[in-house]
């Protein structure tokens, strides 16, 4: 019996939500597009990101979106890569890079309950009791 995978990244939460959803296996994604399993266990574990001609058939196959798959990797490689040197360069606030780099593996209850409890906070430091 296979073990169950976790996915680690971004792009593979993407991927995994979508076979889940169609009820297709890692097996089956393998076999689709012409790749051993332990491809697909990579890719979806975030160890070893596909290739763009290897991402274009899995989204073909499961019917997801190319062009935010493939935003999706790049984004995950350069965070790889330049890590918070991104939100330097981009002028954004560095210490807010773990929250942005974690952001898309959150469901959108998950980021609603973030965003209230950072809203919570700013309220009770607006309104100090005492």
């Amino acid at each position: 019996m296979p073990r169950s995978i976790q996915p680690r990244s971004a792009l593979g939460v993407m991927i995994h939500k979508r076979m889940q959803d169609k009820g297709i296996t890692a097996y089956e994604l393998a076999k689709s597009t012409e790749v051993v399993y332990e491809t697909v266990r990579k890719i979806l574990n975030g160890q070893q990101p596909p290739s763009k001609r290897l991402l274009r058939e899995i989204c073909s196959f499961l019917n997801l979106d190319f062009e935010q798959a493939y935003r999706t990797l790049v984004h995950q490689k350069l965070i790889q890569k330049h890590g918070r040197e991104i939100a330097v360069l981009s002028k954004r606030n560095p210490e807010l890079q773990p929250l942005e780099d974690s952001w898309l593996l959150l469901t959108t209850q998950q980021k609603q309950h973030v965003i209230w409890l950072v809203e919570k906070y700013v309220q009770d430091n607006s309104n100090p009791t005492q």
